[in-house]
């Protein structure tokens, strides 16, 4: 792990610490959770051809808890206690994070954005996707990195901003984006999108052929594709029919953006 994620890291403890200590704030926050700053195996994306993330808003309760709202019995993270004076916490935390698809992914979840990935020749990870390729995604939240009892839009306002997530999807720096959130979520798309708001018909790569479905756009040597989210990411209408017809566009569009920069 290097300095600036090690700096990034701590920034997402911190924003995590402060919530927990906000008696207004902390309630919403899932008991013995942890703040889950990205999903995935970070050294194989950063090693990948292609970087690819997906993009949501906030980890899901699920991630923590059994339907009942009991703890998970066989828990997606190992616990780390950022308020102990243990000096390899962060190291822990870095640890169970990049672990995340090797041992109980949120398939219900994360399903939706895999088929998305498998168009474009990358997966979360070979062991729990069963596929092999050399291009790893990762997932990362636009607004917090708290798993909470609510769903966003019953949520305090004042648990979520894109400070952090402007920080670590610079570090990141995608080729590719995901990204199965509203449309109405402004600010989540311009810190995606960079200040250049891009959700335009006019700029669709695909012409407006599958609007409010599918659409795909190009923002600083980046490409930028959206998915209708129904209870899933990228659960759009025909999907497979939808997605072999843009296969071959997505993958030429992908190279031509790597081969940009």
């Amino acid at each position: 792990m290097d300095s600036t994620l090690e700096n990034i890291m701590r920034q997402y403890c911190d924003d995590f610490n402060q919530a927990l200590g906000d008696k207004d704030l902390e309630t919403y926050i899932v008991k013995n959770s942890i703040p889950v700053i990205w999903f995935g195996d970070l050294e194989r994306y950063q090693a990948s051809p292609v970087k690819i993330v997906t993009v949501g808003l906030n980890p899901s309760w699920h991630e923590f808890l059994e339907k009942d709202q009991t703890p998970l019995k066989n828990p997606r993270f190992k616990h780390v206690d950022l308020l102990s004076s243990d000096e390899n916490k962060l190291n822990k935390l870095y640890s169970t994070l990049n672990e995340y698809f090797r041992t109980n992914p949120y398939r219900q979840y994360f399903d939706g954005y895999e088929f998305a990935l498998r168009y474009l020749g990358a997966s979360y990870g070979v062991k729990a996707f069963d596929i092999k390729t050399d291009i790893t995604a990762v997932h990362i939240d636009v607004y917090s990195a708290f798993a909470t009892s609510s769903l966003y839009s019953s949520c305090p306002k004042e648990l979520f901003h894109t400070k952090l997530f402007s920080q670590l999807f610079d570090y990141l720096s995608p080729d590719v984006v995901l990204a199965s959130i509203g449309k109405d979520h402004w600010d989540a798309w311009l810190a995606i999108g960079k200040n250049s708001f891009f959700l335009d018909k006019k700029s669709d790569l695909f012409g407006g052929k599958y609007r409010n479905e599918l659409e795909a756009y190009r923002s600083k040597n980046r490409l930028i594709v959206y998915g209708r989210n129904r209870q899933r990411p990228f659960n759009i209408k025909n999907k497979e029919t939808v997605f072999e017809q843009v296969a071959d566009a997505l993958l030429d569009e992908m190279i031509n953006t790597v081969k940009t920069k």
